[in-house]
């Protein structure tokens, strides 16, 4: 027969036993998601600043090309491509 642990003691254990992020469900589409509009986001603004304005569309495309959601799954699940530090705990 085994004794039951002392209530004071279980009480610590569970106070001090490390607490478990809600599980993100469909984690890896949200981080391709993000990071692909994050870069796709982060081109067009450099398209509409000062310098680029008076570039015609094909010689900005050719400097700086469109980003793809194939190429950003590809570099992240290859690791070519490090995911941002979001604070996420997966």
């Amino acid at each position: 027969m085994t004794r039951d642990p002392d209530p004071c003691v279980v009480a610590w254990a569970i106070a001090l036993a490390p607490t478990v992020q809600p599980r993100r469900v469909h984690w890896w589409r949200e981080l391709v998601t993000n990071v692909y509009r994050d870069a796709r986001d982060a081109r067009d603004a450099l398209r509409q600043s000062g310098p680029y304005l008076q570039h015609e569309d094909d010689d900005f495309d050719r400097e700086h090309p469109k980003v793809l959601l194939r190429d950003v799954m590809v570099g992240l699940s290859t690791g070519r491509d490090a995911p941002p530090n979001w604070g996420w705990h997966l």
